[in-house]
């Protein structure tokens, strides 16, 4: 809460007792919109379900291998079991379909 001198010029006292409520109430809606706020994410986080779980895990893949590309498709080409089941090539054929560069798999 803020608080202001007696000396001070009484515009500025006014001014203060202004700040003063706005902060107030600032802080008396707070809670009241954190619960509505809270209540609405988890109505929104139950209506999705297991969709918005699977998604949010599918960007994070992307993300990661994204940002390893190069080094997850050298380990691939280089691992007998994944040049048996051609993982690198399949990789590089879903970077590109996500990346809309290709037209025909």
């Amino acid at each position: 809460v803020l608080q202001c001198s007696v000396g001070i010029v009484p515009g500025i006292i006014v001014f203060c007792g202004y700040c003063s409520r706005y902060y107030s109430d600032i802080h008396s809606a707070a809670s009241g919109c954190y619960q509505e706020m809270n209540s609405t994410l988890t109505e929104l986080s139950g209506s999705f379900g297991s969709d918005m779980n699977s998604l949010v895990a599918l960007l994070e893949l992307y993300k990661y291998i994204n940002k390893y590309y190069d080094q997850i498709i050298t380990s691939l080409e280089e691992d007998g079991a994944g040049q048996k089941m051609q993982l690198a090539y399949r990789l590089q054929q879903v970077a590109a379909l996500v990346e809309n560069k290709v037209t025909d798999l």
